[in-house]
């Protein structure tokens, strides 16, 4: 593939092997210079930059060249160890055409920190300390001070509210990020009731009023000495974390008042999770530190003996390097780590190359490409970022102008590790910028977000994000109907987390996004494959969709935006005002788009949605305005394996006879081998990854048989049924395990001595008949229109269902969605795999108790029997308040079983339907 931005690199480095780079330069005044320098941790800055005699610091490197200004490129070449950087290392103009390399494959990292000695660490004897602390974990906490080790700042008071960081150091161990203090160690805490949801400052609501919630439990009461207490959360929504600083915990009330408002407010569809950050009182398990940041002391529970380990504490709050300005610049083979800010920020310029490099343990977002052209990062590794990994821009979007600035090659894994939300791996936004042959995954929230025009996003690998979240894509994209022309082609997107509430998907066309290309993706094993947000002129061609509840969503929410002419209206089309959108040559490259204020504005028009294959997934979700303005057509629909050379293993790969090809005629190969990172000159090996567990975990009835494989040959499987993560010393897969019991299956591909990271399936082993049964809020459904997404074991406002004034910790809420005819929701199941044997359905039915005597919904039980449904149960319209109805009806021979409400014909306003205690027995 030619990529602009690599020909520097590529010529320089055929100009070193080909040794047609001498070992002098000369002045005009014929005075020798060096064409390569040294840099090494333990040399001088006296001495000459010889290999025999180096300098010891990049600085002096950089202004002996721009001192000697060279006529030919020059390279810097870099022994191993640390260099510690205590300011930014800025590169400007005059140090183009400098390569900055690490010496044949010795390793060299580049510190925004410092080492911190076991010796320094002593056992806490403070009493008041010691009195904050658990008494379990007294004996192993340990203490330094931080003044006695040069570092003074501490980044000062947190304010009331701030988002997943606020420039805190951090503590690493042996190469790993420590945890600040929290509670829960892991996961997150519920809040209770919310007495009083607060002031809503997204919408400028006056005057500001904080929220104000019950909590569960009595942890929060060993708070009550804390200097400050902040919590960390989901407070309304599952794609908005944010800090808030408490003002009150009353233990009597037992409730928790906030300092300041949550932005959306306190309570919501998916919100209600938080965490306790930074508290010495919860400093209670191996791995964690507090920072006392008035005092400079460290306080740390090692993981294991501190001494002969590597401690290092972030320092550096700017970033590591930046190159202002500059042109053919390459960094290569060098690790970026432990700092409080960036690693690398590229602006302006042409054809820099960050190459080859290791960029890992950042509180912020590692790389940001800005203006210029042709700059780009390849064949990098970065993981464990607080925030996000790459972010391009440049070009000119009112010429459309394209900067070609690009992310290429690289592998980018747990980020958004303080951050959690919209700190992307990569981001992409003025015009023409291109993400290709990444690697993404284990994430909080999105993989990918663009804005602008005109990118190119290909042969991608994203899987494992969206994990904690919900609403959100592994791409995403909206509200600006000025963001056109990006394609999305030939990228494997799979097992994407998702969501509680609405649920997530892989291509995620938000809020009327526009002018979106979606060709030859192969999507796997996500709630919902595409989700156009009412969008129009987006095109979804020739995909392939495996085993997704939804495939495609197209809704029609633009039309109510259009009418109300609100926020999101003035966000749509804010471009308009300031890009020439109806100029000629916008006109040329968007036919459509000049005429978006006239035509029907906010109606799901001009998407052309055909040739797709659809394999094991539900029904698309199309509105009526969709199907009538739009093209759907031409997509196939089956059950049948259509020809992939081993979907097992993931390898999604078309035969050349397959079925496919006769019954969808135009259907296009898709390079699926293609796919993923690359092997070249910056990347030397390929990223070991998880295998694939099949099925997914699920319930079962009787025995299960589970397969495990990996799509690239030469690896090992090894795997383990007791719940511990597998070893070289596990078994080998070989054939598939069969399970008669409940199992948590965990796997890992060896390849040598290097391992891959965990993958993990649980079964559930359940049985029918008299005395038992199996609930259907444990099950996997193969198709869902709900509003809201369906949700299992909680209500619809995310507490726990209520029926009759009986709490259920087991049921079903489907919300009845706008639909023609009437609005309505449904959910189905497959009875197969042991449930075939399920004789009978079981359930209470009615409006959950968060819908107090609002709304109204009618229940409908259907079975698929022989190829036919059969309505088994229709309930009279129920309305909020009313006593429940229990339903148990036969059926057997059923080869899937369907679950609706209506809307009562009133509406969808409160219809909080509930299955409470639903099961098959």
């Amino acid at each position: 593939m030619n990529l602009p931005g690599f020909s520097f690199a590529i010529n320089t480095h055929r100009f070193l092997r080909t040794g047609l780079w001498v070992g002098l330069l000369f002045t005009a005044g014929g005075i020798p210079l060096m064409a390569d320098y040294t840099v090494s941790p333990r040399g001088s800055d006296t001495n000459p930059g010889t290999p025999a005699k180096p300098f010891a610091t990049l600085e002096h490197a950089r202004d002996t060249i721009r001192r000697a200004k060279p006529p030919r490129p020059v390279t810097v070449w870099l022994r191993g160890g640390i260099f510690r950087l205590e300011k930014t290392f800025a590169l400007t103009a005059a140090d183009s055409n400098v390569i900055w390399r690490a010496f044949g494959s010795e390793h060299v990292s580049l510190m925004g920190g410092v080492a911190l000695s076991a010796e320094s660490f002593h056992p806490v004897s403070d009493p008041a300390v010691l009195a904050r602390l658990d008494p379990a974990a007294r004996p192993h906490i340990l203490v330094t001070d931080l003044a006695r080790r040069g570092v003074t700042d501490f980044g000062g008071d947190w304010p009331d509210r701030f988002r997943g960081y606020n420039g805190w150091q951090e503590l690493f161990f042996e190469g790993k990020r420590m945890q600040l203090a929290r509670w829960p160690n892991t996961g997150f805490a519920k809040m209770g009731k919310v007495l009083d949801r607060g002031s809503r400052p997204r919408w400028h609501e006056k005057p500001e009023r904080p929220g104000k919630f019950r909590y569960v439990g009595e942890r929060p009461e060993r708070w009550l000495k804390a200097p400050e207490v902040f919590l960390d959360g989901y407070w309304c929504f599952k794609w908005y974390n944010e800090c808030l600083k408490v003002a009150k915990i009353d233990p009597v009330e037992k409730s928790i008042t906030f300092a300041v408002p949550h932005i959306y407010g306190v309570g919501g569809p998916s919100g209600g999770e938080f965490f306790a950050l930074g508290l010495l009182e919860e400093l209670d398990s191996p791995g964690e530190y507090y920072l006392d940041r008035k005092k400079g002391l460290l306080y740390f529970w090692p993981p294991a003996e501190l001494k002969g380990k590597a401690i290092a504490l972030s320092v550096l709050q700017k970033p590591l390097v930046t190159i202002t300005d500059a042109s053919h610049v390459t960094l290569r083979d060098l690790t970026f780590e432990v700092s409080r800010g960036a690693a690398i920020q590229i602006s302006g310029g042409e054809e820099n190359l960050i190459a080859g490099c290791t960029i890992r343990n950042l509180a912020m977002d590692a790389v940001r490409i800005s203006e210029g052209k042709h700059n780009g990062i390849t064949g990098c590794e970065m993981s464990h970022l607080g925030g996000g990994g790459i972010s391009l821009s440049g070009g000119d979007r009112a010429t459309l102008t394209p900067c070609g600035n690009f992310a290429y090659n690289n592998h980018i894994h747990h980020f958004g590790e303080l951050y959690r939300t919209h700190h992307d791996a990569i981001n992409l936004h003025g015009c023409g910028c291109r993400a290709t042959h990444n690697l993404i995954h284990d994430a909080p929230h999105h993989a990918m977000d663009f804005g602008g025009n005109d990118h190119l996003v290909e042969f991608n690998e994203v899987y494992r994000v969206c994990m904690e979240t919900d609403d959100a894509g592994a791409i995403y994209t909206g509200r600006n109907w000025a963001v056109q022309g990006t394609v999305i082609r030939y990228n494997f997107w799979h097992d994407i987390g998702g969501g509680p509430a609405v649920g997530n998907q892989a291509i995620y066309l938000d809020d009327c996004a526009a002018g979106t290309t979606c060709f030859g993706n192969v999507i796997c094993r996500v709630g919902r494959a595409f989700l156009l947000g009412g969008g129009r002129d987006n095109i979804i061609k020739n995909n392939v969709i495996v085993d997704c509840r939804v495939p495609i969503h197209i809704d029609n929410r633009g039309i109510g935006i259009a009418k109300r002419k609100d926020e999101n209206w003035g966000t749509l089309t804010h471009e308009f005002k300031t890009l020439p959108v109806t100029g000629a040559l916008w006109a040329r490259r968007y036919p459509h788009l000049p005429t978006y204020l006239t035509d029907q504005p906010g109606y799901p028009k001009y998407n052309e949605v055909e040739n797709n294959l659809i394999v094991r997934c539900g029904n698309m979700h199309l509105a009526k305005e969709a199907r009538e303005l739009s093209v759907i057509r031409n997509n196939l629909k089956t059950d049948d394996d259509p020809g992939f050379v081993n979907a097992a293993a993931f390898d999604f790969t078309l035969k050349p006879g397959a079925m496919v090809f006769k019954k969808l005629p135009g259907f296009q190969p898709i390079p699926f081998a293609e796919i993923g990172p690359k092997l070249d000159e910056y990347r030397k090996t390929m990223p070991l990854l998880a295998p694939a567990i099949s099925p997914t975990s699920r319930a079962f009835v009787g025995a299960m048989d589970v397969t495990i494989a990996t799509r690239f040959p030469g690896m090992t499987i090894r795997y383990t049924l007791d719940g511990s993560d597998p070893t070289p010393a596990s078994p080998i897969y070989g054939k598939p395990i069969r399970l008669t019991q409940t199992t948590t299956v965990k796997a890992r591909t060896f390849s040598g001595h290097e391992f891959s990271d965990v993958a993990e399936g649980t079964f559930s082993a359940m049985l029918l008949g008299p005395g038992h049964g199996i609930y259907m809020s444990d099950l996997e459904p193969v198709d869902t229109f709900v509003h809201g997404g369906l949700k299992r074991d909680i209500g619809y406002t995310g507490r726990p269902i209520t029926l009759g004034g009986t709490v259920y910790s087991k049921g079903l809420t489907t919300h009845a969605e706008t639909r023609p005819g009437g609005g309505g929701a449904q959910v189905t199941y497959a009875l197969a795999g042991g449930l075939e044997a399920a004789r009978r359905f079981k359930a209470l039915v009615g409006l959950d108790g968060s819908a107090d005597k609002r709304g109204s919904c009618a229940f409908i039980v259907e079975v698929l029997r022989r190829g036919q449904w059969e309505k088994l149960f229709e309930s009279p319209v129920l309305k909020g308040g009313q006593s429940p109805v229990a339903i148990d009806v036969d059926i057997s021979g059923a080869e899937q079983i369907r679950l609706r409400v209506t809307d009562g014909g009133d509406g969808i306003s409160s219809d909080h339907a509930v299955w409470a205690a639903a099961m098959l027995q």
